[in-house]
């Protein structure tokens, strides 16, 4: 697992290898050990960043701790195009799905409202992350994309069952109808959620 592209002598002998993984573990028990590690991972890089530029056919990569978080950071600010784009297809979908031909019973403000109730429940989960002092990890990663994902399912399904009940009824017979309708899936896989990340 070491070795990439190989070419085998024998059973038990390498004739060559295009690429080989050098792995090495940093101790880290404590804060102190914590603060040494960075700091190692961080000068390690620089030096293989400097053997790279006067070395240029041997191709280096490192990958830290760090690196996965340094990775988003870089991605987040090329990306911007799209993520805006992408943000404002949301927003117009979010829209369109809450409006109707009826102007009475079309309620656009709702589905931009529980978009923007999800983006600060998203807000939150990260905050809390980093207040908390969680390491960027591939989980946490694609955690704010599931829980938009998720949100908003669920937010489209209590307006779609909102809009089967009956407009004559009282507002609590309705609330009660909408959450014996959705809330048993929605709570299910938001514990399924719950149990594959935690």
């Amino acid at each position: 697992h070491q070795l990439g592209g190989v070419t085998v002598h024998s059973k038990d002998r390498v004739k060559s290898a295009e690429a080989i993984q050098l792995t090495y573990y940093l101790q880290s028990i404590n804060s102190l050990n914590d603060m040494v590690a960075e700091r190692w991972e961080s000068s390690f890089c620089d030096t293989v960043r400097l053997f790279q530029k006067s070395n240029s056919k041997v191709k280096m990569y490192p990958y830290t701790s760090s690196s996965l978080r340094e990775d988003f950071q870089k991605t987040s600010r090329v990306s911007e195009r799209y993520l805006v784009t992408s943000l404002i297809l949301v927003v117009t979908m979010a829209i369109l799905c809450c409006s109707m031909q009826d102007c009475v019973r079309s309620k656009p403000w709702l589905g931009l409202l529980g978009l923007v109730t999800i983006s600060l429940a998203t807000l939150t989960a990260a905050g809390i992350i980093n207040l908390t002092g969680g390491k960027y990890n591939s989980t946490f990663l694609g955690v704010p994309f599931v829980m938009l994902g998720h949100g908003l399912y669920g937010t489209f399904e209590m307006l779609s069952s909102w809009r089967k009940t009956r407009e004559d009824q009282h507002v609590k017979e309705r609330t009660a109808a909408v959450y014996a309708d959705s809330m048993l899936s929605f709570s299910l896989t938001t514990a399924m959620y719950l149990v594959t990340f935690g």
